[in-house]
């Protein structure tokens, strides 16, 4: 890799929210206005800096590593600006490979993958609802699908490559024929609606503090906009990474884990009124284990795994468990670092978790601090201050 001789990335912009990413090779991507830094986390320097955009940088994402893209040695990053352009970077050689745009539409959402063939690919979502598939090696544009309602982000399904799922704020679309050889159909919209005054099963056992909170919030999808609480303001809205048919949607003071077989709540994660809301891309579902990272507004990153209802917490939690199906669940607060002092100079701007160990998270601020923290088996809490790299 080309080593910069000494890199000043500098502050970040608002318009620089989220955009972090810890790429399986141990380099962590994040954008500082229009530059995207790049950081060794092993050492915590600052190893280049990529100069490209003009404008702010809104996303950015590693291609996966394992991909043979040209040399073996070549590890390249996609990332997007407010004037919607996308360029893909060799961040081995430190140069723009590609410059695409489409009729410079803001791009709400990027991700670089690949097939089972080992084909690379770079999907992005474009305001208001376009979604576009390209070859990031040729920037050639593979095909694009327009929807009829704005949407903010997307999610692929880590089980099955033909299913996508697609953020609309109130509802969520759902396409089960995503590939890449031709654009999908519409898919299928639907609603998320609180049923709060359901009463709850004659089963049910004995009520407890966490199972009030299941079913305080008992959200359900239907096909159509009924007259019940539409629950709205959705900040991100994921796939499970080890439950399959699984969806994880964050609100600002609630993450509700909806299953797509029967269509409705059956985990609730709330916090207390006390507590700092989730901020934009606050939480990371774990491949490895049921758990999830969150962050804050004031910086604190908490560590949540599956706890059984009146059982003990389970460190793995596999998505073929029997119990995972059949019994109530929560996300138990495990672990979690201090806040930050948060002042209108430094807010918290992004998180990003080790994909390779899931051991480690890192926080960006607007100050252009990196800040790592790390799970310790021992003590069983997050270590601050492993290392940071400081603003200039």
């Amino acid at each position: 890799m080309k080593i910069a001789a000494r890199v000043f990335p500098g502050t970040l912009v608002s318009q620089n929210k989220g955009a972090l990413i810890w790429g399986d090779h141990g380099l962590i991507a994040y954008a500082a206005n229009t530059t995207v830094a790049v950081v060794d986390s092993t050492t915590m320097q600052h190893v280049t800096a990529l100069h490209s955009h003009r404008s702010p940088i809104t996303k950015i994402c590693w291609a996966p590593s394992s991909i043979p893209v040209g040399d073996v040695d070549d590890l390249f990053l996609a990332s997007a600006d407010t004037s919607g352009f996308i360029i893909i970077f060799n961040v081995t050689a430190g140069k723009a490979k590609q410059k695409l745009s489409e009729s410079n539409k803001v791009v709400n959402a990027l991700e670089l993958f690949h097939t089972k063939n080992s084909e690379l690919y770079l999907l992005s979502l474009h305001q208001p609802a376009l979604l576009i598939l390209w070859n990031p090696k040729s920037g050639e544009q593979i095909w694009k699908k327009s929807f009829s309602e704005s949407l903010s982000s997307f999610s692929r399904d880590p089980f099955s490559e033909d299913c996508i799922v697609l953020n609309g704020g109130g509802f969520v679309q759902f396409v089960k024929d995503f590939s890449c050889s031709q654009a999908p159909s519409d898919g299928t919209r639907f609603f998320l609606s609180s049923n709060s005054s359901a009463e709850p099963p004659l089963s049910s056992p004995s009520s407890s503090s966490e199972k009030n909170r299941v079913t305080s919030i008992k959200a359900q999808i239907s096909v159509e906009d009924d007259n019940q609480l539409q629950l709205s303001n959705l900040i991100s809205v994921k796939y499970h990474c080890t439950r399959r048919n699984t969806l994880v949607l964050v609100y600002t003071q609630d993450i509700l884990i909806l299953d797509l077989d029967i269509k409705q709540t059956i985990s609730v994660v709330s916090l207390e009124r006390s507590t700092c809301p989730f901020v934009e891309f606050p939480v990371y579902p774990c491949r490895y284990r049921d758990a999830m990272y969150c962050l804050h507004d004031n910086g604190t990153v908490v560590f949540r795994i599956r706890k059984l209802i009146n059982g003990p917490a389970e460190a793995g939690g596999s998505e073929g468990s029997v119990a995972g199906k059949s019994s109530e669940f929560g996300y138990e607060s495990h672990c979690s670092s201090d806040g930050m002092r948060i002042t209108k100079s430094q807010k918290v701007y992004g998180l990003a978790v080790c994909p390779v160990t899931e051991m480690k998270a890192a926080v960006v601020t607007s100050e252009g601090k990196l800040l790592v923290w790390e799970l310790s088996p021992v003590s069983r809490h997050i270590n601050a201050g492993v290392n940071a790299v400081p603003s200039t």
